[in-house]
């Protein structure tokens, strides 16, 4: 008896406190609604307007696309609701924290109206892939580079060290989960064990010791940075990668697309990549033109050795390739553009993480 009326006692606290946040969110949005009001101008901007039967379908891709919007200089709004802002709210707060979008339907002249017809988070699917009709919205960066500003970084102008850099999280716990879904690609903890078990590791546990490797340089070395030993901060990610010629394309935790892989691209590092990743890209990638391409573990480790084969010259021709690829498909401009230009014709696709996987599995 006493057993139930603690579980009782438990429950009703937890009720309780979902409660007091639910009004404390309510006084939010009715704040973010006060101070957000449609500007006189409205009618004489680029508009784009979501109405969406689930805001949080595609959880923190949403926030990247309304700020690859903003950037382009569109004013963005969204239906209005509580329930919508309670959605996004989840896992894609930076939107109001930065007071990317208004509440309500504008009904502009030309405006871009989104909603599930014309907006899927269903996005490997086959139709996905093969349809002329259709236009998957490319992998982005970390939401956080686009709110701090930080893809718009310079890249700095030095030599850069014939070596592989990747810094991330390699927790096999989270990073096994991609073994039971449909990608043929290895896990990114194996890569690690791949690479440690090599002479081309480089172990790397202390900031101090990678900026001591930096200012000595280093070749024909693999770095691999473990999140859970130190922690690159993100001002400082983009410069680092600046400083390598390679970087190990590691899939993500469900899926094989990860944002480090887009970080890399920005700067022109060159991508060592499985053979299935790549080709999840949109135009695929290809060997030797913008990445170099493994095929399995077992292939990995010879592909490396060919990467740090390669003549200078064939390295800064493809680090450019990789660059214009990610200029040409992959920055605020580009998706803005493509969408423009297909608006009336195609259907979007926007990932969305585990709500992306759900739809392979059916």
């Amino acid at each position: 008896m006493k057993k139930v009326l603690n579980g009782l006692l438990i429950k009703n606290k937890n009720r309780f406190r979902f409660l007091v946040k639910l009004v404390c969110l309510f006084k939010e949005y009715k704040c973010y609604q006060f101070n957000h009001r449609f500007p006189a101008t409205l009618k004489a901007t680029k508009v784009a307007y979501f109405d969406l039967k689930d805001f949080h379908n595609h959880k923190f891709y949403f926030y990247c696309l309304i700020k690859f919007f903003k950037i382009e200089g569109y004013t963005v709004c969204i239906k209005p609701g509580f329930r919508n802002f309670y959605l996004i709210q989840k896992e894609a707060g930076r939107i109001f924290k930065e007071g990317l979008v208004f509440f309500g339907n504008p009904k502009t002249h030309n405006q871009l109206s989104f909603n599930d017809a014309n907006l899927s988070v269903n996005y490997f699917s086959l139709e996905a892939a093969n349809s002329s009709k259709s236009y998957k919205i490319p992998m982005t960066m970390h939401p956080q580079m686009y709110h701090l500003g930080l893809h718009e970084l310079p890249a700095k102008k030095e030599e850069r060290n014939k070596a592989i850099f990747m810094a991330g999280n390699f927790n096999e716990k989270y990073y096994s989960w991609i073994e039971d879904g449909p990608f043929n690609v290895v896990a990114r903890h194996q890569l690690r064990s791949v690479i440690f078990s090599s002479s081309y590791n480089l172990r790397i546990k202390t900031e101090a010791k990678l900026k001591g490797v930096l200012k000595e340089g280093v070749s024909k070395k693999c770095l691999l940075i473990d999140l859970e030993e130190f922690f690159v901060p993100q001002n400082e990610l983009l410069n680092t990668l600046d400083s390598f010629t390679f970087f190990l394309a590691c899939p993500g935790i469900l899926m094989p697309l990860s944002h480090n892989l887009i970080e890399a691209m920005s700067r022109g590092t060159i991508p060592i990549i499985e053979k299935s990743y790549a080709a999840l890209m949109a135009p695929g990638l290809v060997h030797l033109n913008n990445a170099i391409i493994f095929d399995g573990k077992d292939d990995l480790l010879l592909k490396i050795e060919q990467a740090f084969d390669l003549q200078s010259d064939t390295l800064m021709k493809i680090s450019m390739n990789v660059k214009h690829y990610y200029d040409t498909f992959l920055t605020p401009a580009a998706v803005v553009s493509v969408i423009e230009q297909r608006y009336n014709s195609h259907t979007f696709y926007l990932l969305g993480g585990s709500r992306s996987i759900d739809k392979i599995k059916g």
